[in-house]
């Protein structure tokens, strides 16, 4: 079997901020050293803040989907680069308003994958930059994104 199933899962809440993701991929291997594969992405937040004195809440749904080629370089260490699209919530140019839109990422880095079992699957995390961020459009913080990632 060249095929494997599985992704990402991401929770944070606090007082202030709740952060959930349920990306599930499906990998396929073509040899030995590369596997390509992808999926949809679904990502909700809701802040909670103050605004003149009374509590206020922004929710989102980001909803999309990734493809994603993963090289085996030495040993567990691995080269990895994903194409995403995410429609996402934005802040206008003026900042007084939100739009929705669809949103590009292209990811590039790599990262360190312990393998189990004969099917390809395994635990890993990875680093990764991304080189169409959009200070304004983007969902994440930063460019830079780190990610733990299961395959069965």
């Amino acid at each position: 079997d060249r095929a494997s199933f599985g992704g990402n899962f991401s929770f944070f809440s606090s007082r202030e901020f709740t952060f959930v993701e349920f990306s599930p991929m499906l990998a396929y291997s073509l040899n030995q050293r590369i596997a390509v594969g992808g999926g949809p992405i679904y990502i909700y937040t809701r802040e909670r803040f103050f605004f003149g004195g009374s509590p206020a809440s922004v929710r989102s749904n980001t909803f999309g989907g990734r493809s994603f080629l993963r090289a085996d370089v030495a040993g567990p260490f691995f080269a990895y680069t994903e194409l995403e699209a995410a429609n996402t919530r934005f802040a206008t140019i003026d900042n007084q308003t939100t739009e929705r839109g669809w949103v590009p990422a292209l990811y590039l880095g790599g990262g360190v994958l312990q393998p189990f079992g004969r099917r390809g699957g395994g635990i890993g995390i990875m680093v990764l930059y991304d080189l169409l961020y959009d200070n304004r459009r983007s969902y994440n913080n930063s460019p830079v994104t780190y990610r733990m990632l299961f395959f069965f």
